[in-house]
């Protein structure tokens, strides 16, 4: 799915924090967004995701309820096994079997096959966060937002779970935006870097 954000704006009282921003994704594209804390990452994805409304400007297509978000955080369902987490997204008009067996494609791509039936307590925070991911692709949005996904694990992990990621997202054609604080990982996950700075007491990209 193409976005294309245009002229958006977003202020607090006292503060500026889009002033006329504007970008686009294209189609099955990745973008990785870096930049300084408080210059407004994570609230570009919440508008995206609908859950922040902006002061301003168009997004198209307006994308609430076709967004699949991979949070900082794992957020899988404890009283869930790895399976039960990765169909739990799916849409209920498919049916239970055929979402299972979708389900287990995932893992096995995600390298938990033998796990499906773990819970989540029973995991690595390596293998929660890919079971994470299987949930988040499971939905089969149109856009994906992950902010932050790569941040609690260690540097060659991080490394390895963005190139899984990168080709997963590619072999489903998504579109996806990802923030994040890693250079080294959005250089393996993105096929686009955008970089956020503040200047002039407003967001800008670099």
């Amino acid at each position: 799915m193409r976005v294309r954000i245009r002229d958006l704006e977003m202020s607090y009282p006292g503060v500026t924090l889009f002033h006329r921003l504007s970008l686009s994704l294209a189609d099955g594209e990745i973008v990785c967004l870096l930049g300084p804390s408080g210059s407004g990452k994570t609230t570009l994805l919440n508008i995206l995701a609908g859950s922040v409304h902006p002061s301003g400007g168009e997004i198209t297509p307006r994308t609430a309820g076709r967004v699949s978000y991979l949070f900082q955080e794992s957020r899988l369902l404890h009283r869930l096994t790895v399976l039960e987490n990765t169909i739990y997204l799916m849409d209920d008009g498919i049916p239970l079997e055929s979402r299972r067996e979708k389900g287990m494609v995932l893992i096995e791509k995600l390298g938990l096959g033998g796990f499906e039936h773990r819970y989540p307590d029973e995991l690595s925070g390596g293998m929660a966060r890919r079971a994470a991911l299987g949930r988040m692709l499971g939905r089969n949005a149109g856009l994906i937002l992950m902010d932050e996904p790569f941040s609690s694990l260690d540097g060659t992990l991080r490394g390895r779970l963005a190139d899984l990621t990168g080709r997963l997202l590619r072999e489903e054609n998504s579109t996806a935006l990802c923030v994040t604080h890693d250079e080294s990982a959005a250089r393996g996950l993105g096929d686009r870097i955008i970089r956020f700075v503040r200047a002039e007491g407003r967001t800008f990209i670099a």
